[in-house]
């Protein structure tokens, strides 16, 4: 299908998560961190990684200080 690797950032829906899985995306990426302004819940991505084949599932942190983690 997709002659190059292809992500796509920052899905917080089913519905956008099902579209890109079914155009053949290769990574899906979920914000969680809690100060984003369109950041789900671990829950939420849990449940949404559920009903999705295919790609895989990435959670995205921004702006976090990978030496205070």
């Amino acid at each position: 299908m997709l002659k190059i690797p292809v992500l796509v950032s920052d899905i917080t829906h089913l519905t956008d998560a099902r579209y890109f899985a079914a155009f053949g995306v290769d990574f899906l990426s979920f914000p969680i961190e809690a100060q984003a302004f369109n950041a789900i819940s671990c829950e939420n991505l849990k449940e949404i990684s559920e009903w999705i084949e295919g790609p895989k599932i990435l959670a995205s942190l921004t702006g976090v200080d990978i030496e205070e983690a």
